[in-house]
């Protein structure tokens, strides 16, 4: 594999993702959105990525996978694959409006959209994961409502 491409480890894991995912879970689409805006802009001032040619849809991407996070966590809390299925809706919805205001539709050829969505299956895993590991620490955290009656 050529690691010189345009294809660099955020976009295999999904790193903003899986911040944005926890901040959703725990705190609902207005803190997961803030996240999803806040950790571009904060890794681009640290590392300089993403590319400032990508920041805009990727803090867009962010800010629509953390209201489908919100969606369907509040729809079906135990559905594992709530994280998984905001970032492909994520990416879609990207993906046009990319198509829209660049006004080219190539990103949302069948081999674009699959060869995006292949790469981002080790970190789809991983929000998987971090669904699973959330919803066990929620089971095994103390009511809220008995800690403050004791």
């Amino acid at each position: 594999r050529d690691w010189s491409s345009d294809v660099c480890s955020s976009d295999l894991l999904l790193p903003m993702f899986w911040t944005t995912f926890v901040a959703t879970f725990l705190y609902g689409a207005r803190i997961g959105a803030l996240v999803g805006v806040a950790v571009p802009l904060l890794n681009v001032l640290l590392t300089g990525l993403p590319d400032p040619v990508r920041l805009g849809s990727t803090v867009a991407e962010l800010a629509v996978f953390a209201v489908f996070t919100a969606l369907l966590v509040a729809r079906a809390p135990r559905l594992l694959v709530a994280g998984p299925l905001a970032y492909v809706g994520a990416k879609l919805t990207s993906a046009v409006l990319v198509a829209g205001l660049r006004g080219d539709a190539s990103g949302l050829s069948p081999s674009a959209l699959g060869a995006s969505l292949g790469r981002a299956l080790g970190g789809m895993a991983v929000l998987l994961v971090l669904h699973f590991v959330l919803l066990r620490l929620q089971a095994k955290a103390p009511d809220r409502h008995d800690a403050a009656a004791v």
